[in-house]
């Protein structure tokens, strides 16, 4: 049987998180944040929290995988299921979106996908739903997800792979695009990339392809925030967007040929895919730091 009791958390400086549990979550995400010249008086961030509590001994929010809570100077943190805790940090892109950002292994990782339409000098991005010659120039293109501009707003927007690597820069200044290492040290975290599908992907919004019969949703341990968009590419010279409902892939910065660059796929299973893809297909991008 599942209790739901009420705690109260504090979190003192930027080394421990208490509850009423004594349950010590774990710092050791943070040990990239420079230490300041003096020593910190203890940042404290009071929250009343609804947990469950498990027959197995494990605990959880009773509303998600992580809870948000602000300290009294105004920084935020994201506090995890896991045990783990991490400060958050926001970034701005070329159109003013704002985006939140956790710290996952070593890296900041942004916690939804871009949206958009500008590079971070203000140069704009080609909008092209239908013109393929744009996908393969190195200016850079984008489009709606299945054309639907009503998608941009959850699931952000589908970009080349010349955009990724576009001088102008689609991450705003100190942010850059993940490479193949980056990633990995990410699903390293997780648990490896047989496992770490599940984590990353968002707990709403999967459809599971017909061979599978399993939950294709997932925890959303950290806060990725893995929503299902699918991909565009080129099909008999027309644009074609593929298993929206059943995949989630993103590009990585590192390049493989002239026409292939590594592509990250979550799918409706654990585990993921990493490899080659061609640089005119349209995938998601997120920024680390």
């Amino acid at each position: 049987m599942k209790k739901i009791v009420t705690l109260s958390l504090v979190l003192i400086s930027s080394l421990s998180l208490l509850t009423a549990q004594t349950h010590r979550l774990s710092n050791d995400q943070n040990e990239s944040r420079a230490l300041p010249e003096q020593p910190q008086q203890g940042i404290k961030a009071n929250a009343t929290q609804q947990f469950v509590l498990n027959p197995d001994g494990t605990w959880q929010f009773e509303d998600g995988s992580y809870s948000i809570v602000k300290a009294s100077n105004n920084e935020k943190y994201a506090l995890f299921s896991s045990g783990k805790w991490s400060p958050m940090e926001t970034l701005t892109d070329g159109d003013g979106n704002t985006y939140d950002a956790v710290k996952i292994g070593n890296y900041f990782w942004m916690t939804k996908n871009m949206q958009t339409t500008k590079y971070s000098n203000g140069q704009p991005i080609k909008l092209s739903p239908d013109n393929n010659a744009d996908w393969k120039s190195k200016a850079g293109a984008y489009t709606n997800i299945d054309n639907k501009i009503e998608n941009k707003a959850e699931k952000g927007l589908l970009y080349s792979w010349h955009v990724a690597n576009n001088p102008y820069r689609i991450c705003p200044k100190g942010w850059r695009i993940p490479s193949d290492d980056e990633w990995m040290d990410l699903f390293t975290t997780l648990g490896g990339i047989s496992n770490a599908g599940v984590p990353l992907k968002s707990t709403q919004g999967w459809k599971p392809k017909e061979e599978v019969t399993s939950n294709p949703n997932g925890t959303d341990m950290f806060m990725f925030n893995g929503v299902p968009t699918g991909y565009r590419q080129m099909h008999n010279e027309n644009s074609a967007f593929w298993h929206l409902k059943s995949e989630a892939t993103y590009w990585s910065i590192t390049t493989k040929s002239d026409n292939d660059a590594t592509a990250v796929t979550i799918n409706t299973l654990s585990t993921l895919r990493v490899g080659p893809s061609p640089k005119f297909f349209g995938r998601s991008i997120r920024c680390i730091k």
